[in-house]
Protein backbone atom coordinates (compact mmCIF):
# COMPACT_ATOMS: atom_id res chain seq x y z
CA UNK A 1 0.00 0.00 0.00
CA UNK A 2 1.24 3.57 -1.13
CA UNK A 3 2.16 5.92 1.94
CA UNK A 4 0.10 8.93 2.46
CA UNK A 5 1.91 11.69 1.41
CA UNK A 6 1.34 15.12 3.79
CA UNK A 7 1.30 18.52 2.05
CA UNK A 8 0.71 22.24 3.72
CA UNK A 9 -1.65 24.41 1.45
CA UNK A 10 -2.28 27.71 2.96
CA UNK A 11 -4.53 28.54 0.68
CA UNK A 12 -7.03 25.37 1.00
CA UNK A 13 -10.14 26.08 1.21
CA UNK A 14 -13.56 24.06 1.20
CA UNK A 15 -15.16 22.51 -2.69
CA UNK A 16 -17.04 19.89 -3.49
CA UNK A 17 -15.11 17.17 -4.91
CA UNK A 18 -11.92 18.55 -6.55
CA UNK A 19 -9.30 20.28 -4.70
CA UNK A 20 -6.42 21.89 -7.01
CA UNK A 21 -2.67 22.64 -5.38
CA UNK A 22 -1.21 26.22 -5.59
CA UNK A 23 1.87 26.19 -7.36
CA UNK A 24 4.66 24.95 -4.45
CA UNK A 25 2.73 22.20 -3.29
CA UNK A 26 1.66 21.07 -6.60
CA UNK A 27 5.38 21.52 -7.71
CA UNK A 28 6.95 19.12 -4.69
CA UNK A 29 3.79 16.97 -5.49
CA UNK A 30 4.37 16.17 -8.91
CA UNK A 31 7.79 17.15 -9.99
CA UNK A 32 9.64 16.49 -6.50
CA UNK A 33 7.66 13.30 -4.94
CA UNK A 34 6.89 12.51 -8.64
CA UNK A 35 3.40 11.02 -7.54
CA UNK A 36 1.17 9.27 -9.62
CA UNK A 37 -2.70 9.36 -9.92
CA UNK A 38 -4.69 7.17 -7.51
CA UNK A 39 -1.83 8.54 -4.89
CA UNK A 40 -3.39 9.10 -1.35
CA UNK A 41 -2.93 12.23 -0.06
CA UNK A 42 -3.71 14.80 2.66
CA UNK A 43 -3.72 18.78 2.20
CA UNK A 44 -3.88 20.44 5.66
CA UNK A 45 -3.99 24.58 6.00
CA UNK A 46 -1.86 24.85 8.73
CA UNK A 47 -4.26 26.24 11.23
CA UNK A 48 -6.24 22.87 11.55
CA UNK A 49 -8.24 22.19 8.58
CA UNK A 50 -7.38 19.38 6.20
CA UNK A 51 -8.52 17.33 2.99
CA UNK A 52 -8.60 13.35 2.51
CA UNK A 53 -7.88 12.36 -1.14
CA UNK A 54 -6.34 10.77 -4.33
CA UNK A 55 -4.38 12.40 -6.96
CA UNK A 56 -6.61 12.83 -9.94
CA UNK A 57 -5.83 12.06 -13.40
CA UNK A 58 -7.01 15.78 -14.41
CA UNK A 59 -3.88 16.72 -12.45
CA UNK A 60 -1.96 18.75 -15.69
CA UNK A 61 1.56 19.19 -15.57
CA UNK A 62 1.68 22.50 -12.73
CA UNK A 63 -1.52 22.04 -11.22
CA UNK A 64 -2.26 19.04 -9.07
CA UNK A 65 -5.76 18.06 -8.90
CA UNK A 66 -6.79 15.90 -6.22
CA UNK A 67 -10.16 13.80 -5.75
CA UNK A 68 -11.51 14.68 -2.06
CA UNK A 69 -12.98 11.96 -0.22
CA UNK A 70 -13.11 13.53 3.23
CA UNK A 71 -12.90 17.75 4.36
CA UNK A 72 -12.16 18.00 8.38
CA UNK A 73 -10.53 19.75 10.91
CA UNK A 74 -7.74 18.25 13.65
CA UNK A 75 -5.49 18.93 16.07
CA UNK A 76 -2.59 17.19 17.83
CA UNK A 77 -1.56 20.41 19.53
CA UNK A 78 -0.95 20.32 23.05
CA UNK A 79 -2.29 21.52 25.75
CA UNK A 80 0.39 23.93 26.85
CA UNK A 81 1.11 27.50 23.88
CA UNK A 82 5.16 27.92 23.82
CA UNK A 83 6.49 30.54 22.19
CA UNK A 84 10.08 30.08 21.39
CA UNK A 85 13.18 33.07 21.27
CA UNK A 86 15.66 31.60 20.03
CA UNK A 87 19.09 32.78 19.03
CA UNK A 88 19.77 32.23 15.05
CA UNK A 89 22.82 30.57 14.91
CA UNK A 90 25.37 29.74 12.16
CA UNK A 91 24.74 26.28 9.69
CA UNK A 92 22.59 24.16 9.72
CA UNK A 93 22.07 23.85 13.46
CA UNK A 94 18.94 26.74 13.30
CA UNK A 95 17.73 25.01 10.56
CA UNK A 96 17.72 21.59 12.98
CA UNK A 97 16.57 23.39 15.76
CA UNK A 98 13.30 24.92 14.21
CA UNK A 99 12.57 20.90 12.97
CA UNK A 100 13.18 19.66 16.26
CA UNK A 101 11.13 22.14 18.06
CA UNK A 102 8.16 21.63 15.76
CA UNK A 103 8.45 18.08 16.54
CA UNK A 104 7.85 18.74 19.94
CA UNK A 105 4.95 21.27 19.40
CA UNK A 106 6.19 24.82 19.75
CA UNK A 107 3.23 27.06 18.33
CA UNK A 108 5.67 29.94 17.34
CA UNK A 109 9.03 30.74 16.71
CA UNK A 110 11.17 34.22 17.25
CA UNK A 111 14.71 34.25 15.73
CA UNK A 112 16.44 36.53 18.03
CA UNK A 113 19.63 38.34 17.71
CA UNK A 114 21.74 38.41 21.18
CA UNK A 115 24.99 40.49 21.71
CA UNK A 116 27.10 37.35 21.34
CA UNK A 117 25.24 36.59 18.14
CA UNK A 118 28.09 35.06 15.38
CA UNK A 119 25.16 35.59 12.92
CA UNK A 120 23.17 38.36 12.25
CA UNK A 121 20.70 39.65 9.19
CA UNK A 122 19.55 42.52 7.53
CA UNK A 123 17.13 43.70 5.40
CA UNK A 124 16.40 41.43 2.15
CA UNK A 125 18.66 38.76 3.65
CA UNK A 126 16.48 38.85 6.69
CA UNK A 127 13.57 38.56 4.71
CA UNK A 128 15.04 35.30 2.60
CA UNK A 129 16.26 33.67 5.49
CA UNK A 130 12.23 33.96 7.40
CA UNK A 131 10.72 32.79 4.68
CA UNK A 132 13.35 30.12 4.40
CA UNK A 133 12.55 29.08 8.25
CA UNK A 134 9.35 29.23 7.51
CA UNK A 135 9.37 26.33 4.78
CA UNK A 136 11.92 24.31 7.01
CA UNK A 137 8.75 24.36 9.71
CA UNK A 138 6.31 23.74 7.40
CA UNK A 139 7.83 20.44 5.55
CA UNK A 140 8.37 19.41 9.77
CA UNK A 141 4.68 19.98 10.31
CA UNK A 142 3.86 17.62 6.98
CA UNK A 143 6.49 15.23 8.34
CA UNK A 144 5.14 15.07 12.02
CA UNK A 145 1.70 14.78 11.52
CA UNK A 146 0.82 18.17 12.95
CA UNK A 147 -2.29 19.99 11.39
CA UNK A 148 -1.26 23.85 12.96
CA UNK A 149 2.34 24.52 11.39
CA UNK A 150 3.96 27.42 13.57
CA UNK A 151 4.78 30.86 12.56
CA UNK A 152 8.77 32.23 12.05
CA UNK A 153 8.33 35.80 13.18
CA UNK A 154 10.65 38.72 12.06
CA UNK A 155 14.14 38.26 12.92
CA UNK A 156 14.25 40.52 16.30
CA UNK A 157 17.56 42.14 19.07
CA UNK A 158 16.94 41.27 22.02
CA UNK A 159 16.85 44.63 23.84
CA UNK A 160 13.73 45.11 21.19
CA UNK A 161 11.76 41.95 21.58
CA UNK A 162 12.50 41.18 25.16
CA UNK A 163 10.30 44.55 26.82
CA UNK A 164 7.86 43.61 24.35
CA UNK A 165 6.83 40.35 26.38
CA UNK A 166 4.88 41.94 28.64
CA UNK A 167 2.27 40.13 30.39
CA UNK A 168 0.69 38.10 27.81
CA UNK A 169 2.09 34.95 29.02
CA UNK A 170 1.36 32.67 32.43
CA UNK A 171 5.05 31.46 32.55
CA UNK A 172 7.95 33.49 31.02
CA UNK A 173 11.31 31.49 31.05
CA UNK A 174 15.30 32.20 30.17
CA UNK A 175 17.60 29.38 29.89
CA UNK A 176 20.42 30.46 32.09
CA UNK A 177 23.63 27.82 33.04
CA UNK A 178 24.79 29.55 36.06
CA UNK A 179 21.20 29.49 37.61
CA UNK A 180 19.63 27.01 40.16
CA UNK A 181 16.51 27.66 39.91
CA UNK A 182 14.01 24.24 38.28
CA UNK A 183 10.84 24.33 37.12
CA UNK A 184 7.66 23.94 39.29
CA UNK A 185 5.49 21.04 39.20
CA UNK A 186 3.14 22.74 41.45
CA UNK A 187 1.38 25.59 38.84
CA UNK A 188 -0.35 25.20 35.17
CA UNK A 189 0.79 27.41 32.91
CA UNK A 190 -1.32 27.76 29.72
CA UNK A 191 1.28 29.68 27.75
CA UNK A 192 5.08 29.93 27.86
CA UNK A 193 7.59 32.14 26.32
CA UNK A 194 11.06 30.41 26.40
CA UNK A 195 14.07 32.39 25.46
CA UNK A 196 17.64 30.13 24.86
CA UNK A 197 20.91 32.36 23.38
CA UNK A 198 23.72 31.60 21.21
CA UNK A 199 26.61 30.08 22.35
CA UNK A 200 28.31 31.70 24.83
CA UNK A 201 24.37 32.13 26.38
CA UNK A 202 23.07 35.14 26.57
CA UNK A 203 24.91 37.98 28.67
CA UNK A 204 24.34 39.08 31.46
CA UNK A 205 22.80 42.58 30.82
CA UNK A 206 20.47 40.41 29.13
CA UNK A 207 19.46 38.67 31.50
CA UNK A 208 19.23 41.19 33.94
CA UNK A 209 15.99 42.75 31.23
CA UNK A 210 14.57 39.37 30.46
CA UNK A 211 14.09 39.24 34.70
CA UNK A 212 12.84 42.94 35.03
CA UNK A 213 10.26 42.23 32.69
CA UNK A 214 8.93 38.75 34.50
CA UNK A 215 11.11 36.12 33.36
CA UNK A 216 12.57 33.66 35.33
CA UNK A 217 16.44 31.98 35.25
CA UNK A 218 15.92 28.82 34.90
CA UNK A 219 18.29 25.43 34.33
CA UNK A 220 17.88 22.37 32.79
CA UNK A 221 20.34 20.06 34.05
CA UNK A 222 23.91 20.10 34.93
CA UNK A 223 25.70 19.97 32.03
CA UNK A 224 26.14 22.83 29.05
CA UNK A 225 24.04 22.54 26.43
CA UNK A 226 24.79 23.21 22.94
CA UNK A 227 22.15 26.15 20.82
CA UNK A 228 20.73 23.37 19.01
CA UNK A 229 20.47 20.85 21.64
CA UNK A 230 18.67 23.27 24.43
CA UNK A 231 15.46 23.85 22.42
CA UNK A 232 14.95 20.36 22.28
CA UNK A 233 15.78 19.36 26.38
CA UNK A 234 13.98 22.31 27.37
CA UNK A 235 10.98 21.74 25.15
CA UNK A 236 10.92 17.94 25.92
CA UNK A 237 10.64 18.96 29.72
CA UNK A 238 8.09 21.58 29.27
CA UNK A 239 5.61 19.13 27.60
CA UNK A 240 6.58 16.74 30.15
CA UNK A 241 5.72 18.80 33.19
CA UNK A 242 2.59 21.33 31.76
CA UNK A 243 1.93 20.18 28.15
CA UNK A 244 1.33 16.71 26.01
CA UNK A 245 4.14 14.28 26.98
CA UNK A 246 2.45 13.44 30.41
Amino acid sequence: MARLIRLLDRALSPSASTLELSAAPSHHLLKVLRAKPGQAVEVFDGNGRFARGNLGTLSSKKVAAIDISEWGNASLESPLDITLCLAISKGDRFDYALQKATELGVNRIIPMIAERSEFKLKGERQEKKKLSWQGIVDAAAEQCGRFHSPVVATPTATEKLIPSMGGEFDLKLVLHHRSATKLDSTITPRSVALLIGPEGGLSEQEISLAESVGFRSVLFGPRVLRTETAPIVALSILQQFYGDFT
